[in-house]
């Protein structure tokens, strides 16, 4: 960054393709256009964890993420009670038997589930239950942690004593206790709060939350706990507050707005799961939580309140979103059965900025904020592209609806620009935008040809996630960016001076997504990574900041960057100190010589220059964070001066990027199932085909032609899931989860093939002797028979991974470490040739697939492409089997084909050098 009296240069540089000759650029003393304080900000969406359903398993970005909170499945919000599913996170102590019960007289109508605590009789010392936080809890030494819970007798008791609630290590030392007082008596909910200072730090953050009562005082007792809380100091202090660590670094930025609540966490899967606003204010036990839109339960302990606050403390501009009546399941409300949501989204801008007249300001007040927030935007909806038939009435009458009521709002448009053609006209869109790192060099003009009419623009999703053009949305081993390196933030960062420059039509602007966590994720890659100690500052981050933090408040003109060429910039000015901050990125392996020409009278001789550059392939990850960070020196100026942009480093001389051991997540390995030795895929290519059957005949075959087999089945097909209808498990519940004691070294392991099944592991149905798993298990009892699995690319990958990979199929009589699996698992594919079966011949050996077919020639169409999909990634064909070949007549036992002639099929089979069996 170049500073003088009138002059600050920041230099965001790298070294990619070609050489870039020497550059003459003239910088205006007149300003073309002011600069929204908006330009630079964040958007927020509730992503990024590991999927498991039901999901309370890891960490996400906001619960376990920027929400300070650190007990994971505090309050035991939308859980099946009775289910080993429902105690994620927690686990006994000393011989304590917990379970999830709905309690007969709840805490609240939100919050009707209870731990149910029985103390065994016989037991000595502490007795009780621990909770292991967000893939762990950070404790520091000298720290205070505050929280609370409630409690409840279900039946009076004569017993008065203390729990005592503490801090422990894995290892069990004690890093921080208090005591409260428990008291038989109460059998109405009371809520104690205590605070606990931690003594001493531990090596890692595998540490937990502990409550026990003295076994040998409660000997015999039952209590009932709920709605658990625990939080570290918090950013500004603030109750329910932000976690202060992830806070910190999001306001290094400065940012200028903050996007909610997301994203397609705004949309719901259902009309019914939407976000709601009023189910997220008020006390924490008026929340319910909610089944987010990326496979896990939300708690909404991060709700509309909280979000305002947090706009406030960072002097943020708020953007936020009102939904659209579409449901990412598909579901579209009716032009006529608009109004309740529209009225609802009129109570939730009320709650914003609504006077204390209306029922949501009173809300508003009641809670400590009696004035009006600030509020000038409005978005309608999330990705409405999706459904742009739709939109078109959507748009119309909710719009037309809050205009009447708030007509000095800015109502921002979710579809493509001007397609569809919406009335009223926006005067706002929203663009969203995930692409290569060349990609965003090669378009640093794209709003430079965009009409002057009055319409604005929010880039309010955009980032370099590939280098890839040709699977942008693909895994690490196709392109995809894992963490973002110097090459895509210096991409992202020509892109912005482009968004600099054309600000006077783009108000506002934000990389996406915000956080993720270091493995637990499903998207990548992310602005900042954690885990529950720490926060990772990327390469993309850095440029961010450096845009933020030297935004000015004019953009000056100077001479345009060609629109083929590798080094771009941006003049702004800071009218206040009378700064002039020049911002470069390039995108060439070698220096860029850039003389600027400064019509102004007074300049400065000395300024300073801000640089990133490196390694393009180079990230920050946690075993590197500050590999790339940016370097600042002092630079000569005046009104005409040189400056050298410099290039990333060699890649000959330049360390590589680090590799880092990360367990379920990083680039994507193929394999071995864990504790299964071989794996037969049964796949069609058109669905409808008895795949499913097939499967399952096949597992009983094998089971009885080899008694002593062991023989299992993994239903893959995440968007129909059959198997638990055949196999007579539809209706028996959600699969366990093996619990682990925390000691094992086993649980640390890094090597996924060796890695610890006794923690949260998927254990299989059986019937007959057959194991079994399949996402019907998985799915609330509503959803599994009606509705519809309705993901996207990288959810669908993520449910198959975790599928494949965290089933314990060992028997439950073997001991942990001995590999009494499975001989073969059959794998019930989906229909077709899609995410599914690609992410399988990624991940996994398979050892061989059948085809299922009927003899119809156009199924026989598709089963030709599913044998040349599997052949294409070395997965050898056992056979082709011929489903409904032909009726079989009961009276003359003649066989009649009249689903097809087989003779179709056999040619088939002889054209694609199989064996067939019809």
């Amino acid at each position: 960054m170049l500073k003088t009296g009138w002059s600050v240069l920041s230099a965001v540089v790298l070294g990619l393709v070609g050489s870039v000759n020497a550059q003459t650029i003239s910088v205006s003393s007149t300003a073309s256009h002011p600069i929204p304080t908006t330009l630079w900000g964040y958007m927020f969406e509730v992503l990024d964890f590991q999927l498991r359903l039901p999901e309370y398993e890891n960490a996400k970005i906001g619960d376990g993420g920027l929400y300070g909170e650190l007990l994971q499945n505090r309050a035991f919000q939308l859980v099946t009670p009775g289910s080993s599913a429902a105690l994620s996170s927690w686990s006994a102590v000393n011989g304590a038997t917990i379970s999830v019960v709905r309690d007969t007289t709840p805490i609240s109508n939100a919050l009707p589930n209870a731990l149910h605590v029985v103390i065994p009789s016989g037991r000595t010392g502490g007795v009780g239950f621990a909770n292991a936080g967000y893939s762990g809890i950070s404790v520091t030494s000298g720290t205070t942690y505050t929280g609370s819970f409630f409690y409840r007798f279900p039946t009076s008791s004569s017993f008065r004593g203390s729990a005592t609630v503490s801090l422990q290590s894995s290892t069990g030392s004690t890093l921080g206790s208090t005591t409260v007082t428990i008291s038989g008596a109460q059998t109405s909910w009371a809520q104690v709060n205590f605070s606990v200072r931690a003594g001493s730090t531990p090596g890692n953050i595998n540490n937990r939350f502990v409550v026990t009562l003295d076994g040998a005082a409660a000997s015999g007792q039952t209590v009932n706990f709920g709605m658990f809380s625990l939080f570290p100091p918090t950013f500004r202090n603030r109750a329910n507050g932000m976690r202060n660590d992830i806070a910190s670094a999001l306001a290094e930025l400065g940012p200028g707005f903050w996007r909610f609540p997301g994203g397609n966490n705004l949309e719901g899967q259902t009309v019914a799961q939407r976000w709601q606003w009023n189910a997220t204010v008020g006390p924490l036990t008026s929340r319910p939580g909610r089944q987010g839109d990326w496979g896990y339960i939300n708690t909404d302990g991060l709700g509309l309140f909280e979000y305002l606050l947090w706009c406030e403390d960072l002097g943020m501009e708020p953007i936020m979103a009102v939904w659209s009546g579409f449901a990412l399941g598909g579901t579209s409300i009716a032009q006529g059965q608009l109004g309740p949501y529209i009225q609802q989204a009129i109570d939730q801008i009320n709650f914003v900025i609504g006077g204390t007249n209306t029922a949501p300001g009173q809300l508003r007040a009641s809670l400590g904020h009696p004035n009006p927030f600030k509020l000038n935007f409005v978005e309608i909806g999330n990705e409405d592209n999706f459904a742009a038939n739709t939109y078109t009435f959507r748009w119309t009458t909710i719009v037309n609806s809050l205009k009447a009521a708030f007509p000095q709002l800015h109502f921002i448009a979710t579809t493509l620009v001007n397609n569809p053609v919406l009335t009223p006209k926006p005067t706002e869109y929203d663009v969203h935008v995930y692409q290569t790192p060349t990609w965003f060099a090669q378009n640093v003009f794209f709003y430079d040809d965009f009409a002057r009419d009055g319409t604005k623009y929010f880039e309010g999703e955009y980032a370099a996630i590939s280098t890839n053009p040709n699977d942008i949305f693909g895994s690490p081993s196709d392109g995809r960016l894992v963490f973002p390196t110097v090459q895509s933030a210096v991409g992202e960062g020509a892109f912005m001076t482009g968004l600099e420059r054309n600000s006077d039509i783009v108000f506002a602007a934000s990389f996406a997504p915000l956080l993720g966590h270091v493995t637990n994720n499903q998207w990548t890659p992310n602005l900042l990574a954690f885990d529950a100690g720490a926060v990772y500052r990327s390469t993309s981050f850095y440029v961010q900041r450096l845009f933020g933090q030297n935004r000015g408040d004019q953009y000056i003109p100077s001479t345009l960057p060609s629109r083929t060429g590798t080094a771009f910039w941006s003049v702004v000015r800071k009218t206040s100190s009378g700064q002039l901050v020049i911002k470069i990125s390039n995108t060439a392996t070698s220096a860029a010589r850039l003389t600027f020409n400064l019509a102004f009278n007074n300049v400065a001789t000395t300024g300073t220059a801000t640089v990133i550059t490196g390694n393009p392939t180079s990230s920050n990850t946690p075993t590197s964070p500050n590999l790339i960070t940016p370097q600042t020196s002092s630079i000569t100026t005046g009104k005409s001066f040189t400056y050298n942009a410099p290039a990333g480093l060699p890649r000959s001389s330049d360390r590589p990027a680090p590799s880092i051991p990360r367990r379920n997540a990083g680039p994507i390995q193929k394999r071995k199932i864990p504790h299964v030795k071989h794996v037969v895929a049964v796949a069609s290519g058109k669905g409808g085909v008895g795949k499913s059957t097939v499967s399952v005949n096949l597992a009983y075959a094998l089971a009885t032609s080899r008694p002593r087999s062991k023989i299992g089945i993994l239903d893959l097909d995440v968007f129909g899931p059959s198997i638990p209808k055949l196999m007579g498990l539809e209706n028996i519940g959600e699969p366990d989860l093996t619990q682990c004691n925390y000691t094992s070294q086993a649980c640390l392991s890094t090597d996924l093939t060796k890695a610890c099944f006794l923690a949260g592991a998927l254990i299989p149905l059986t019937n007959s002797g057959i194991p079994t798993m399949s996402m019907g298990y998985l799915l609330p009892k509503s959803s599994a028979n009606d509705a519809p699995v309705v993901w996207r690319g990288l959810m669908v990958q993520k449910a198959v991974q975790q599928l494949l990979f965290d089933v314990d199929w060992r028997r439950r009589t073997s001991q942990p470490g001995e590999d009494d699996g499975l001989d073969v698992l059959v794998l019930d594919m989906p229909p077709g040739t899609g995410d599914v079966q690609l992410t399988l011949s990624q991940l996994v050996k398979v050892d061989g697939a059948v085809i299922v077919s009927t003899p119809q020639d156009v199924a026989l169409l598709d089963a030709r492409k599913g044998v040349h999909m599997f052949r294409k990634v070395d997965v050898p064909i056992f056979g082709l089997v011929v489903n409904s070949a032909y009726f079989r007549c009961p009276s003359c036992a003649d066989k009649h084909e009249v689903f097809g002639a087989l003779d179709s099929a056999r040619r088939a089979v002889d054209e694609l050098g199989l064996n067939s069996d019809a």
